[in-house]
């Protein structure tokens, strides 16, 4: 983690732990900047102290949603479609088949 502004938020939010405006300007900065796994990291660290297990896990939780939010938004909706060629080619054979099977009907 070499970011300088990150680091500077981290230490507003170890400095200021029960502050949530802290957490959230920290999240909100990992989020915009594409940090949030270094974002878990830090707070996976805060899990070994006692008084500040719960909240880490709570925050853990928040930067999961967060990950997961962003990898859904930018998520492709391409769908796939057949070619043009290809549809004309399937109706000409659909025609073929239904005019032969007429042709055998009919007899």
């Amino acid at each position: 983690m070499s970011d300088p502004v990150l680091l500077a938020h981290w230490k507003k939010v170890t400095d200021r732990w029960d502050d949530e405006a802290a957490h959230g300007s920290f999240l909100q900065y990992c989020q915009q900047t594409e940090q949030l796994a270094e974002a878990a990291a830090l707070y996976a660290s805060q899990r070994a102290e006692e008084r500040r297990r719960a909240s880490a896990e709570k925050k853990l939780d928040a930067v999961a949603f967060l990950a997961t939010s962003s990898l859904l938004a930018t998520k492709s909706h391409s769908r796939f479609i057949l070619p043009r060629r290809l549809i004309w080619l399937a109706a000409v054979l659909l025609m073929t088949l239904a005019g032969y099977t007429l042709l055998y009907a009919l007899r």
